[in-house]
């Protein structure tokens, strides 16, 4: 197939972002709309919370009330910016082949099923059972991952969302996004700030880095496609998929820069050099 052909083929397989509204009518449409639905990505929250105690005795039950208590106070700052919860969707991925290990068997070949990793699965299997006891909504598939559940829900309730997540793929998704991972506090020269507090477990006062949540951000639908686009420029090796050679973060987003969709794309086709390949990561990284 020449070169032209498959790019115009890339032109229907991956669509092309329509020009969307301005950054400030997607936040007015959004805040317009006070009621909303917490969409959590449980897998990257349970991580969260074993990696938080990786230098303590696992206890099953004092994670679960960890993982609690992360998701409420994720409804707690929803709530302190004026936003009624009114429920919260926790999206468990459950499927050990799914989609993606059809089209490609080395999709995530290279991970390695450690100690933390057991953890976490033997923490899912408690928090989802417990949930379904409790009347909590869990949402998990035979085939699907919980970023893919996240999508088509998302896509479903549009402004009466907001995503709650960790991971870089899910900002591929127009709308709220809530980030709420903690990082260091720095003063401005640059050095963390340490307070002191009481230690979580031992009791006595401590000084440690004082963190801050990452927060709250908005993705339209232009920013999700331009960074689909860098994502298939720089791959995922955590997933074992491949991108473009020699391209990496840095390099990704300049290479698009000062393109329409169609050059972006162009530019994309051009590093992969592959047609056929590029139409296979599409179908692995697109949500």
């Amino acid at each position: 197939m020449r070169p032209q052909d498959e790019l115009n083929m890339l032109k229907g397989f991956i669509e092309l972002s329509p020009e969307d509204a301005t950054k400030r009518d997607n936040l007015e449409s959004f805040l317009s709309e006070r009621s909303k639905v917490l969409i959590i990505d449980a897998d990257s929250m349970l991580y969260n919370v074993v990696y938080a105690h990786n230098d303590k005795v696992f206890n099953i039950d004092q994670q679960l009330t960890d993982y609690l208590k992360q998701s409420q106070n994720v409804v707690d700052m929803a709530e302190s910016e004026g936003f009624t919860v009114t429920n919260v969707e926790h999206h468990f991925t459950t499927c050990t082949n799914n989609f993606r290990k059809e089209i490609y068997p080395a999709y995530k070949g290279k991970r390695t099923y450690n100690e933390m990793a057991k953890l976490v699965s033997m923490l899912k299997t408690f928090v989802i059972q417990s949930f379904k006891r409790d009347g909590v909504t869990v949402v998990h598939s035979d085939t699907l991952e919980a970023d893919d559940s996240i999508a088509i829900r998302s896509k479903e309730l549009g402004d009466s969302c907001i995503i709650v997540a960790i991971d870089k793929d899910l900002r591929q998704l127009k709308g709220c996004h809530f980030n709420y991972q903690r990082v260091n506090v720095k003063d401005e020269s640059g050095a963390v700030i340490q307070e002191y507090v009481k230690h979580d477990i031992y009791g006595k006062a401590i000084f440690r880095p004082k963190k801050e949540y990452k927060g709250w951000s908005f993705t339209t639908v232009q920013e999700g496609y331009e960074l689909l686009l860098c994502q298939l420029l720089i791959g995922d090796t955590a997933d074992n998929i491949i991108g473009a050679k020699g391209v990496g973060e840095k390099g990704a987003p300049k290479l698009l820069k000062g393109k329409n969709n169609f050059g972006m794309l162009r530019a994309v086709y051009q590093k992969y050099k592959d047609g056929e390949r590029l139409r296979l990561n599409i179908k692995l990284m697109k949500l």
